[in-house]
């Protein structure tokens, strides 16, 4: 299982969009290791979506479609809620 977290950790900080970088990046960095199968295959999941989707939801600028809401996207958006409020 570390070859997959090690694989979602690099793919989470080397995106192409900065701000997501920067998000998902330290998301992973905090959570990956403790996350179950079934959440690294939810965030693996996760990581497939357009950049400009994931940025939208983690902002709050539109709402996550229900196909997308699970265990770690909602983590994940608390997550960058909270990175969003440290940052002002």
């Amino acid at each position: 299982m570390s070859d997959l977290v090690n694989k979602l950790r690099y793919r989470s900080h080397y995106r192409g969009c900065r701000e997501n970088d920067h998000l998902l990046g330290g998301f992973a960095d905090k959570y990956l290791v403790t996350f179950t199968e079934k959440q690294l295959i939810q965030f693996a999941d996760i990581l497939e979506l357009e950049d400009n989707d994931l940025l939208s939801w983690m902002l709050g600028y539109q709402p996550v479609p229900p196909k997308y809401c699970n265990e770690v996207m909602m983590l994940l958006l608390e997550y960058a809620k909270i990175q969003a409020q440290h940052s002002i």
